[in-house]
């Protein structure tokens, strides 16, 4: 049931949560070839699950690409175009983490804290003032 309030699309059972988010959120594409990779390999994967004779662990999507002999994939590179063939020679790109971004600007001027200055007559001459720092390796300007 979706609505006001309700998750909408699938729901899935811990056991089972992995294999539900694969079918969530990958492309077609990727999907189906990874379902004949399973049945070649004797397993079933489903939006259900992972399915050996019985359940296979799917909790995590983690899990699931192992147990068809597979490499992990990333979700972003899920697209059906040829991405686990490159992840079967070891040519899959590395993705851009936290530790890439050099820095950080998020600022709204509504957000922003306008303060008078010490000596302000009272007449509107405010200013923003920011503070710039280090957070992480990267810089950082917030307002105070």
């Amino acid at each position: 049931m979706s609505g006001p309030g309700r998750p909408a699309g699938p729901r899935a059972d811990r056991k089972h949560f992995g294999a539900a988010l694969l079918f969530a959120t990958g492309s077609a594409a990727h999907l189906e070839r990874l379902q004949a990779l399973a049945s070649s390999t004797g397993i079933r994967l489903d939006p259900d699950g992972l399915y050996k004779g019985r359940s296979v662990s799917a909790a995590e999507e983690r899990n699931i690409y192992p147990a068809m002999e597979q490499p992990f994939i990333e979700p972003e590179l899920r697209e059906g175009q040829g991405e686990i063939e490159r992840a079967l020679k070891g040519e899959l790109p590395n993705l851009a983490t936290d530790c890439d971004l050099k820095g950080i600007l998020h600022c709204h001027n509504r957000c922003l804290r306008w303060h008078r200055d010490p000596g302000d007559d009272g007449q509107g001459n405010a200013k923003p003032r920011l503070r710039v720092f280090w957070c992480r390796g990267s810089f950082q300007i917030c307002p105070l």
